[in-house]
């Protein structure tokens, strides 16, 4: 059986999500890649196998309340969500998604985020607080 070598990567300059959207986090700079698997801003599973994938979103937060969350997608659709509307205050907030995740062979994991912004403001990430890393769970 092959094995799944751990891959982490993240996004290395700001990036502004959009309001009331699920937004694909396009990650940019690899930290590690052992199998080469990345192909950003996405990971594809070189072989069929369980995955523990964790996903972090860090902005810069204004006042107000807004809900903010990040997600982690296999090919495309919503498999692990995290986040919640919070009171925010002025500073850095995070949130983290983890999973172990059942993937075959190609399928394409990636790291997406959303804000409702409700004080009427995209949300801008902070640079180097966001990635997606991956790790065979087998």
């Amino acid at each position: 059986m092959s094995r799944v070598l751990p891959a982490r990567a993240y996004r290395a300059g700001a990036f502004t999500i959009p309001q009331n959207a699920w937004t694909r986090m396009p990650l940019d700079t690899l930290v590690w890649d052992t199998g080469g698997d990345f192909e950003l801003p996405g990971y594809v599973c070189p072989v069929g196998a369980f995955y523990h994938v964790i996903g972090q979103m860090s902005c810069v937060a204004t006042i107000g309340t807004e809900t903010i969350g990040v997600a982690i997608y296999r090919n495309g659709a919503s498999i692990c969500v995290a986040g919640g509307t919070t009171p925010l205050s002025s500073g850095l907030q995070g949130i983290l998604a983890t999973d172990v995740i059942r993937c075959s062979i190609g399928d394409v994991l990636e790291l997406w985020a959303f804000t409702d912004a409700n004080n009427g403001q995209a949300l801008t990430i902070r640079p180097d607080g966001n990635y997606l890393t991956i790790a065979s769970a087998v």
